[in-house]
């Protein structure tokens, strides 16, 4: 490759001299503008009316030295990442992970606080046993940034309504109302007023504002109304248990499909385990493939302390909000703790706690 080590600039009248004269200096890149002619030379041109400049001190002098700070921060920036394998820019949950303060709190304590990045394995198989009403708890480094992962094996079947039901929706709570997103039916209720458990909310009855003894035109209401609660709740927790629980252990491969049959060999896999497949490519289920993630158990055994019988509990009030939820709305404010009983056996655990959750219960007419 040829290599340009000097600028020039110069007249036509110059020029025509320096090309006379030159023996072993090469020439590239010849531009003529009007009467200046500039080009590149692999060595500096000592002739009068030529001016000739050192590419490097020109990328020193017009680059670099303006940009002296700027370009050495990124130089420690870079660094800093790059040289220390114990730095961390941020904590973030994975893509679709449930969302759990308890278990986020857990992780920013060992990984930032006590810089505990060395076997982030370790770290997912203790929290997996630690916080075992989840499937499995993941924790990994990518970069700079560490994720976690917590995924969720059981669901409430929430109930699939028949629109040939007729109902109404009640209150499972007394609260206070914040939205409401009603797709069919009649709202008999408003924003930023409160309501008592089994108040009326929404009506099957299309005309119950004008006729509400007239159940003719009655349907199965659809949406949700979120309102703020505060909810007392009670654990009782055995202090020592042993249960099967996810060991921190997984495997993933890729999954062939043609025709909806896999293409890849059966892996046997224990009864207790657990598999999970996302969809990577799919055409019309002609031909897909997914990630297969196989998360294994094992039998565990656990002692809480008061501690660690107060994280648990804690992070179960975040269990029970994901496993029902419904709507994107809902969430946690705050949880107070007001006491905790203990037994030779048991730890008892009492909370308030304040949250906002879909309000409507769904009451069939006869």
């Amino acid at each position: 490759m040829k290599l340009f080590k000097y600028h020039n600039v110069c007249d036509k009248t110059n020029f025509n001299q320096v090309i006379n004269n030159l023996k072993n200096i090469k020439i590239y890149h010849i531009q003529n503008d009007n009467d200046e002619v500039s080009f590149y030379s692999n060595q500096k041109i000592d002739f009068d009316g030529v001016l000739s400049t050192n590419l490097l001190y020109m990328l020193y002098k017009k680059v670099i030295i303006p940009n002296i700070i700027f370009i050495f921060g990124i130089i420690v920036m870079f660094s800093i990442i790059y040289t220390t394998p114990n730095y961390i820019r941020s904590i973030q949950y994975e893509k679709d992970s449930i969302k759990d303060n308890v278990v986020w709190e857990y992780v920013e304590n060992q990984v930032i606080n006590n810089k505990n990045i060395d076997n982030l394995n370790e770290l997912s198989k203790e929290l997996s046993i630690k916080f075992s009403h989840y499937a499995f708890i993941e924790v990994y480094k990518r970069g700079s940034v560490i994720y976690i992962n917590i995924e969720m094996e059981d669901t409430v079947n929430k109930p699939n309504l028949n629109d040939t039901i007729k109902g109404d929706f009640i209150s499972k709570y007394d609260a206070y109302i914040e939205q409401i997103i009603i797709e069919r039916g009649t709202v008999v209720t408003s924003l930023n007023t409160t309501v008592k458990k089994g108040d009326l909310l929404v009506s099957g009855n299309l005309i119950y504002n004008t006729n509400p003894q007239d159940k003719s035109q009655y349907v199965c209401p659809k949406g949700v109304i979120i309102g703020r609660v505060i909810d007392q709740k009670v654990y009782k927790i055995k202090k020592e248990t042993q249960f099967l629980t996810y060991n921190g252990s997984f495997k993933k491969r890729k999954k062939y499909y043609l025709f909806n049959k896999s293409l890849n060999n059966t892996v046997y896999v224990d009864e207790n385990s657990l598999i999970i497949e996302n969809n990577i490519f799919n055409i019309k289920n002609i031909l897909k493939i997914t990630n297969e993630i196989t998360y294994f158990k094992e039998k565990t055994a656990f002692t809480y302390d008061i501690n660690t019988v107060k994280d648990y509990t804690e992070s179960l009030i975040y269990y029970e909000l994901e496993k029902n939820r419904v709507c994107e709305y809902e969430k946690i404010h705050q949880i107070k703790l007001l006491n905790i009983k203990e037994t030779h056996e048991y730890f008892e655990v009492f909370y308030l706690v304040e949250k906002s959750v879909n309000l409507v219960y769904f009451k069939e007419i006869q």
